[in-house]
C-alpha cells in the first residue's frame, strides 16, 4: 500500500517508554531465533505477563500473534532490532538485536543520547520491509529533523496541527508546511470567540480539505464504483460494490463503514440521486482518512520526545529549554538520506550520529551553567543542597561519567525547580483555577500524549497546592516528569500513583479515567494492596487513601466499602487490616479544589473530611459502598460550611 502520510512508532505501542522493556524481552527470550508466528505470539504473551503490554478485550490467537508482530516494528524502524520472518535482500529474517539495540539496554549509554542517535537516522524511504519507495512513493524525509525545523519556526505544534506535520513528504516541503501552519492559526483565532463547537467544525474542515487533496486518486476510484453501484441492480454484485465503496484500513466490517452500507441501500431504494449518494460517501471518507491523524501526531510526539529534546504543554509539543542548544545544532548540521546500501549498517551503529554531548568541552559548559542554575534555585526556595551532591569532580574525562554526572546536577535543578512550584502553588489562587480548568481539557482530549499520565499530574499539582507536606514534591509521586516539569509517563504497576506525606497521617492517592466494570476490574486489586503496603512501610501512622476517577463505579465503591469495614486485607504479615478508601468524583474533587481556592485548607482540616467522609458508615441506611456513595457529596459541602 503506497503511505501518503507517516507516523514514528505505531498505535499498538503508543507509550515509547515501554519500548526498552519489551526490547529486554526481546534479547532474552528471542535474539538470534526465528521471528516465527509461534515466536511473535509468545513474545506478546510476556509482555502482558510482565505488565508492558496490556491486552484490552479478549483477543483471537492470530491478534495475539500480530499484535505481537506490530509491538516488534518500532525496534525495526528505529534500529534497537530486526524481527522479521523472512527479511529482504539488505535484511536478513529472524530477531537479531543490534548494537543501538544492546546500547539502550546498557548502563553504560545513557538512554535520552540513544533515542536521540536514533531517531536522527530514520529516513523514508528507506530498505527495511515496508519502507521502500514502493510504500512510500515521492518521500525523501528525515522526520525527526522536519519537525525540529516546523517547531522551531512554529514555536511548536499543536494536536490539531499534526495533520500539516504528519502529510509532510519531502524535506523541501518544510518551508511551506510552516506557511500552512501559520495561515491555519490565523484562521483558528478568528473563530475562537465563538466557542469549542465552531472551533470543531474548523479543524475537521482544515483537515478534510486536505485529506480531500491528498486522497484525491483514491477518492476518484471509490466514487466510480460508487456510480456503478448506483445504476447496478444485480443483490450480489451491489453487495461487492458496497464493501469496495466503504471498506476503510480495518475492512468493510466496521461499524462505520456498516453504517455507510446501509444508508447508501437506504438512499437507493429511495431513488435519491447520485449527487446526494457521493455526498454521503464524501462525508464519511475524508473524516475516515483525516481521524487517524490525531493518533499519528500523538505518537509521533511520545516517541520524539524520548530524545530529551521535546517537551509537551497540554496539546502542544515544542522543544525543552534545557535543550534548545543541542536543538540549534541539529538545525544548523547539513543532514542528507543515505543510500539504500549504507542504511542499515548506519542506523545499527549505536555511536552514529556523533553528538555535542559526546564531547568533554561541551560537556563541562552546560555542568557548570546547570550548577549556577542549582545555586540560585537553592537561594530562591531557602534548600540547602548538600555540598557533595553538588560538588563536581573536576578531573574526569570520561564523557559518559561526565554525562552522568550532568545528569545528577540536572535531577537535582529539576527537584528545585518542583519545591519552586510548589511555593507558586502556595501563593497564587489563580494556579487553582488553571488546575481546574485543565481536567476540562483531559476530559475532551485536548491533550497530546497520554491521557491517563495527565490525569495523574494534574491531581497531584492539587494536592501540592495544601501546605505542610513533611517530604520533597518530587518524594510524592511516582510517575514520571520531564526538566519542565511536564507529566512524562505514569507510575508504574507496582507502586501507588502518589503518596502525601502529613506530620499527623499520609495520604495515599490512586487515580484512574476508567469508569465502567473496567475500573472495577483493573483496579479493586491494586489500589488496596498499594495502600496496604505504605501501611506497612509507615508502621505507626495513620494512613488515608482518596480513589480519583470522572466516575465511581458501583462495585468499585462496595468493594472499597467491604475493605474497610468488614471484609479485611491479608497484610504481608498474615496481618488482617482494613485500609480506609474513600472513593471521590472528579466532580467531587474538583469541588475540594474550588473550596480550597475560596478558604485555604489545611491537611488536618483535609483529615477531618476524611474522617466524616469514613464516619458515614454508621448512618442506619448506609449499608454497603452503592449508599456510601450517595452521601459523599453532602458530606463535603457540610465540611466546608464549617471550615
Amino acid at each position: 500500500m503506497a503511505h501518503v502520510q507517516w507516523c514514528i512508532g505505531n498505535t499498538t505501542l503508543r507509550e515509547a517508554a515501554r519500548l526498552k522493556g519489551g526490547l529486554r524481552i526481546l534479547e532474552e527470550y528471542f535474539d538470534n531465533k526465528p521471528w516465527s508466528y509461534e515466536n511473535q505470539k509468545r513474545f506478546l504473551e510476556l509482555l502482558q505477563k510482565e505488565s508492558i503490554y496490556k491486552a484490552g478485550e479478549t483477543k483471537s490467537s492470530k491478534q495475539v500473534e500480530q499484535h505481537g508482530r506490530i509491538w516488534s516494528s518500532a525496534f525495526n524502524e528505529l534500529g534497537f532490532a530486526t524481527c522479521y520472518k523472512k527479511g529482504n535482500k539488505y535484511v536478513p529474517g529472524g530477531v537479531n538485536v543490534t548494537k543501538a539495540g544492546k546500547s539502550l539496554l546498557s548502563d553504560d549509554y545513557l538512554e535520552e543520547d540513544v533515542w536521540l542517535r536514533q531517531l536522527l537516522k530514520v529516513q523514508l524511504p528507506n530498505p527495511l520491509p515496508q519502507k521502500s519507495e514502493n510504500q512510500y512513493p515521492q518521500f525523501h524525509l528525515l522526520p525527526f529533523q522536519a519537525t525540529l525545523r516546523i517547531i522551531k519556526a512554529c514555536d511548536g505544534i499543536s494536536k490539531d496541527e499534526g495533520f500539516i506535520l504528519n502529510t509532510l513528504r519531502r524535506m523541501t516541503e518544510v518551508d511551506k508546511a510552516v506557511k500552512f501552519i501559520k495561515k491555519y492559526r490565523k484562521g483558528l483565532t478568528r473563530i475562537c470567540k465563538e466557542g469549542r463547537d465552531a472551533i470543531s467544525r474548523y479543524i475537521t474542515q482544515q483537515q478534510c480539505n486536505m485529506a480531500k487533496l491528498i486522497y484525491k486518486d483514491e477518492i476518484e476510484e471509490r466514487s466510480e464504483y460508487l456510480r456503478v453501484y448506483y445504476r447496478s441492480r444485480r443483490r450480489v454484485e451491489d453487495k461487492e460494490l458496497l464493501s469496495m465503496i466503504v471498506k476503510g484500513g480495518k475492512g468493510a466490517n466496521t461499524v462505520a463503514a456498516i453504517r455507510l452500507a446501509n444508508k447508501l441501500i437506504d438512499l437507493k431504494k429511495q431513488n435519491a440521486s447520485l449527487k446526494e449518494l457521493e455526498k454521503r460517501f464524501l462525508f464519511y471518507y475524508l473524516r475516515l482518512k483525516s481521524s487517524s491523524w490525531k493518533d499519528y501526531i500523538d505518537v509521533t510526539a511520545r516517541y520524539f520526545r524520548m530524545s530529551g529534546l521535546f517537551t509537551i504543554h497540554r496539546s502542544r509539543i515544542n522543544i525543552a529549554e534545557p535543550h534548545r542548544d543541542i536543538a540549534e545544532w541539529i538545525l544548523s548540521c547539513k543532514w542528507q538520506l543515505k543510500k539504500k546500501g549504507d542504511y542499515l549498517e548506519y542506523l545499527h551503529n549505536h555511536t552514529l550520529p556523533a553528538l555535542p554531548q559526546d564531547k568533554t568541552a561541551y560537556l563541562w559548559q552546560t555542568t557548570e551553567g546547570t550548577l549556577r542554575d542549582v545555586i540560585k534555585l537553592s537561594k530562591a526556595t531557602k534548600i540547602q543542597i548538600e555540598p557533595k551532591a553538588v560538588k563536581i569532580d573536576k578531573g574526569i574525562t570520561d564523557p559518559l561519567v561526565l554525562r552522568k554526572q550532568l545528569l545528577r546536577l540536572t535531577d537535582i535543578k529539576r527537584e528545585l525547580k518542583e519545591y519552586e512550584y510548589m511555593l507558586l502553588l502556595h501563593r497564587e489562587a489563580g494556579e487553582i483555577d488553571k488546575i481546574i480548568e485543565y481536567f476540562d481539557s483531559i476530559k475532551h482530549n485536548d491533550i497530546l500524549g497520554h491521557r491517563p499520565t495527565h490525569f495523574e499530574w494534574n491531581v497531584w499539582r492539587g494536592f501540592l497546592a495544601i501546605d505542610k507536606l513533611t517530604k520533597f514534591p518530587h518524594e510524592c509521586r511516582n510517575f514520571d516528569v520531564d526538566d519542565d516539569l511536564q507529566p512524562r509517563s505514569n507510575a508504574p504497576g507496582l507502586k501507588p500513583d502518589m503518596v502525601f506525606y502529613y506530620k499527623n497521617y499520609i495520604l495515599v492517592v490512586e487515580v484512574t479515567l476508567s469508569t465502567g466494570e473496567t475500573q472495577y476490574n483493573t483496579e479493586h486489586e491494586p489500589v488496596p494492596r498499594h495502600v496496604v503496603r505504605v501501611m506497612e512501610q509507615e508502621k505507626g501512622k495513620d494512613v488515608y487513601s482518596l480513589f480519583i476517577a470522572p466516575r465511581i463505579q458501583i462495585n468499585t465503591a462496595i468493594h472499597f466499602y467491604a475493605k474497610m469495614t468488614s471484609v479485611p486485607y491479608i497484610n504481608s504479615s498474615r496481618e488482617k487490616v482494613h485500609p480506609k478508601i474513600v472513593p471521590l468524583s472528579l466532580d467531587e474533587y474538583i469541588l475540594l479544589l474550588r473550596i480550597f481556592r475560596k478558604k485555604r485548607y489545611l491537611p488536618g482540616q483535609l483529615k477531618n473530611l476524611l474522617d466524616d467522609i469514613i464516619a458515614l458508615k454508621d448512618k442506619p441506611d448506609v449499608t454497603d459502598g452503592s449508599d456510601w456513595l450517595n452521601y459523599i457529596r453532602g458530606c463535603i459541602v457540610k465540611w466546608s460550611e464549617r471550615l
